[in-house]
């Protein structure tokens, strides 16, 4: 289980490393930020990519946020939108 739970935590982490200033990002770039081995690190960016929340520009090499990502956000705003209107 505590592999599982590494696992997560990196995956989590490899998503997080967007939230800066980061906007684009190599999978050099993420190994090095995070300290993962790169060879971990391509295997969490194409599950990533696959599940749609990373997406790898094909000319540059670098990967940014899915349209998983954009569609997550759409759905905690609408909810919190409603939760507001409650609220009051």
């Amino acid at each position: 289980m505590k592999n599982l739970s590494t696992s997560i935590d990196k995956t989590l982490d490899i998503l997080c490393a967007f939230a800066g200033e980061n906007s684009e990002l190599s999978a050099l770039e993420i190994s090095k930020l995070l300290g993962i081995p790169l060879s971990s690190t391509y295997k969490f960016l194409e599950k990533l990519s696959e599940k749609q929340l990373l997406y790898k520009d094909q000319e540059t090499k670098k990967f940014r946020l899915g349209w998983m990502v954009y569609k997550l956000g759409e759905r905690f705003k609408s909810e919190n939108i409603l939760l507001d209107a409650a609220n009051q």
